[in-house]
């Protein structure tokens, strides 16, 4: 995993000193001794993100005994050999040669001088290609019949052999060991495609001596490769295993629009960015790996296939690949609308299996929509948001199905008839199952956080307005270009926690007035209604969990997470009081911070209890300079954050952070999820 994947070719000469139209640069006849071949990347045939090449070298017409030594251009020869000669003998090698800087690779003779072939197979590098399989077994024996080969093979003779049917599906390169034995004169052995006509060798041999060599033969489409022989010999060949991908098709191309991500044998999902909402047209090709068929948009049933269809936006081409008395393989290209978001990924190394669902809100550049993404980023789902609303905190639900919250208007719920869609993925056969929402005629559902608890029911919070205050607050209003100016609010609001049941009647409710004083709010924005009304949020909850104390719901814990506060608060559900406070102002109720550089989160969401008993969360460090000291401009970058919680020794001790690696705090939003594997989605 990580290495450098293989890409197979048609075998091909790149060097023969023996004629001048094969030499390297410089190379005027035989190598002498001690004299630098250099093959440069345009005779290899290789692309410029070639690592390594595959190669069978060659040393024939020798003056006498010696080695040959090959190596990546740039250096002193290493003290290796990779083919030992003798005068009056060809000899062969395969190897695998890593390429020098500027892509070439020496090759260097000791001892006697000596003319040179090299013959190129494939190639390593780039980030897609395809991969070994080991599978060791002997396959054909001209000897005794193994593989319908009976007998000597005379000179020029062709034999077929099917390594396909020995090979996991998907494999498209044979690697094999091929044995010259018994023969009656000095030859060579070609292994390639049947079809090929490539002058190349993967093996001398010479009377009365068993010579053996590795090729790596590419397979014809029906899984087949051709062995021919120069002279009379009996031939062996054992197959070590196959290169391959995780996938069926061995040749996929789609022209018509921009397709994301890279197209590759393994990846069997992708988009493609339409232009039209109505018509787009689309050429595509697929080739599939030995012993399979294909067919695009279900219409096909070759090897090959090769079709124009035109699409509208949201319809997807699907290509089948189906192989010889296997299960068929689908790659679905999905032609998203004109205006959904543009993705791109970055990474190297395995990404763990598993589907990411997010809410999108670029508004207004791009569509708004959720979507579930697969583990190479590429959307296999999505829903368009209403007009004119943005789709939030967009989660999965215990039996499968789908809730979002689609918003309008300032950060907080401001629509007491708006709540959380719950849906099917389907969208159709049931489309929308209900509307999840706080209990109260004017109350607004915060459209921040819906928890699902383990008996069916649901948390939710609320912004509840309150009468205008006898004396106005001061507050930052959060406004459309980033300034916050200076104004007075009407209106406070305070935060309201509900559990729910699905039939939509309150279990029970929690309401800070009474037990967090509007004294602790860090960060005073206020957010307007009406033209000239002003609501001042002073802990602005984001994010709710339950920590449970095991008997049922007397004295479970409820964890709220304040943004405006800079704190995370536990409280005693039932009687509503707070056991204590991690971050903000010091209280009577807060936790001593302990090993943390950023003595608490800044601006934070996604606060979540763990199967650890630790608390987690998004730390979104915004900086805010309207806010109160020492909380006006915070440090450091935004992080996924982990405390271990000691309330009798009144601790919060941090064992882990993972900060962004490019310096950045987060404005508003986001999660920070701890995965089974150890892993963060942050």
């Amino acid at each position: 995993p990580g290495g450098s994947p293989f890409h197979e070719f048609a075998p091909r000469r790149a060097v023969d000193t023996r004629h001048e139209s094969l030499r390297p640069p410089g190379i005027t006849g035989a190598p002498t001794v001690g004299q630098f071949v250099e093959i440069p990347r345009s005779m290899l045939g290789v692309p410029d993100d070639a690592d390594a090449v595959m190669v069978n070298l060659t040393v024939t017409q020798a003056t006498g005994y010696g080695y040959l030594t090959a190596f990546p251009c740039g250096g002193n020869p290493p003290n290796t050999s990779n083919v030992n000669y003798n005068a009056g003998v060809d000899r062969a090698n395969a190897s695998i040669m890593a390429l020098g800087q500027q892509g070439s690779l020496c090759v260097v003779l000791s001892e006697s001088s000596a003319h040179v072939i090299v013959d190129v197979n494939g190639w390593f590098g780039g980030t897609t290609g395809i991969h070994f399989g080991a599978g060791p077994r002997r396959i054909a024996d001209s000897r005794n019949g193994l593989g319908g080969w009976t007998g000597t093979f005379a000179p020029g003779e062709t034999r077929t052999l099917d390594p396909a049917g020995q090979l996991p599906a998907g494999s498209r390169v044979a690697v094999l060991g091929v044995t010259s034995t018994a023969s009656t004169g000095a030859g060579f052995i070609t292994v390639q495609p049947c079809g090929g006509q490539a002058e190349v060798s993967n093996l001398n041999f010479v009377r009365g001596v068993d010579i053996t060599n590795l090729a790596v033969v590419p397979l014809s489409d029906n899984g087949t490769i051709c062995v021919t022989t120069s002279e009379r010999t009996h031939i062996v060949v054992d197959i070590f295993g196959g290169i391959g991908a995780d996938g069926l098709a061995r040749e996929l191309s789609v022209s018509g629009a921009t397709i994301f991500p890279e197209i590759t044998p393994s990846q069997h999902d992708y988009i493609a960015y339409c232009q039209s909402t109505t018509a787009n047209q689309f050429s595509v090709h697929v080739r599939g790996m030995p012993r399979t068929t294909a067919m695009v948009a279900f219409v096909g049933g070759t090897q090959v296939v090769d079709t124009t269809l035109t699409i509208p936006a949201n319809d997807a081409i699907v290509v089948r690949i189906t192989p010889t008395g296997g299960a068929p393989e689908e790659y679905w290209i999905r032609c998203v609308p004109p205006d959904f978001p543009t993705i791109t990924t970055t990474g190297a190394g395995t990404r763990p299996p598993g589907w990411y669902i997010l809410a999108n809100n670029n508004e207004p550049t791009d569509g708004q929509f959720g979507m579930i993404l697969d583990s190479a980023g590429v959307p296999v789902w999505y829903k368009r948001g209403a007009a004119g609303r943005s789709p939030r905190d967009l989660k999965r639900l215990a039996d499968g199905s789908l809730a979002w919250f689609q918003t309008f208007g300032p950060g907080f719920g401001n629509d007491p008839t708006n709540g959380f869609e719950h849906f099917e993925l389907d969208g159709t056969s049931r489309g929308l199952i209900q509307t999840i929402g706080v209990v109260g005629a004017l109350v607004p559902t915060n459209h921040h956080e819906l928890v699902q608890l383990p008996n069916g029911n649901f948390l939710l919070t609320a912004m509840l307005r309150q009468p205008p205050p006898a004396d106005p607050e001061p507050c930052r209003l959060q406004n459309a270009t980033g300034t916050f100016p200076a104004e007075t609010s009407e209106h406070v609001l305070r935060a309201i926690v509900q559990e729910v049941t699905p039939a939509g009647v309150l279990v029970r409710e929690w309401d800070s007035a009474g037990h967090i004083a509007a004294a602790e709010t860090t960060v005073p924005i206020c957010f307007r209604i009406a033209p000239s009304t002003d609501y001042l949020s002073t802990l602005h909850p984001n994010a709710v969990d339950l920590i449970p104390n095991g008997s049922g719901s007397a004295d479970d814990q409820l964890l709220v997470s304040a943004r405006h506060a800079d704190a995370i608060y536990a409280i005693n559900f039932d009687s509503g009081t707070v056991d204590w406070k991690l971050g903000g102002t010091t209280t009577a109720d807060s936790l001593d911070i302990v090993g943390d550089p950023l003595n608490g989160p800044a601006r934070q969401h996604d606060v979540r209890v763990l199967p650890s008993g630790n608390i987690s969360m998004f730390d979104n460090r915004t900086q805010f300079t309207g806010a109160v000291p020492p909380f006006a401009v915070t440090s450091g970058a935004a992080r996924y954050v982990e405390y271990a919680i000691d309330e009798t020794a009144g601790t919060a001790t941090m064992v882990r952070e993972i900060r962004n690696p490019n310096g950045f705090f987060s404005g508003a939003t986001g999660s920070a999820r701890l995965q089974p594997d150890g892993g963060v989605v942050i």
